[in-house]
């Protein structure tokens, strides 16, 4: 009896431990989400934000993380200035469609280890 109760604690705990793991992985897919988000967010309410290399290259590899993940383009052309030119609206466009691809898409999205980045399964 001992061991039927010490088999069924082990597979609980194994159990619990992959749920917490799994809640953890995907909180932490929702937080490179939501802080590509509001950068963008922030980028469409003041684009000084973009005023050294560092953030001009966080602001391009949020666009590309965004564009390969979702499969959703861009409207920038490449550069920043490109995007001024065009203006924050096409920014505003991307961000909504990007936005809702992942309100439809977040239960497909999985950390891959191997890799180290988020995959769509």
């Amino acid at each position: 009896m001992f061991k039927l109760y010490f088999i069924v604690g082990l597979l609980l705990i194994s159990v619990v431990g992959l749920a917490q793991n799994k809640t953890y992985k995907d909180s932490k897919i929702d937080s490179v989400f939501q802080q590509s988000f509001s950068f963008l967010d922030d980028v469409i309410k003041d684009s000084t934000i973009i005023e050294n290399e560092a953030s001009y290259k966080k602001f391009n590899n949020i666009l590309d993380f965004l564009e390969d993940i979702s499969g959703i383009s861009s409207h920038r052309k490449g550069t920043f200035v490109g995007l001024i030119y065009e203006g924050y609206n096409y920014l505003k466009i991307d961000l909504d469609k990007w936005k809702k691809w992942y309100i439809e898409n977040k239960s497909r999205l999985r950390w891959d280890n191997s890799k180290g980045k988020i995959i769509l399964k």
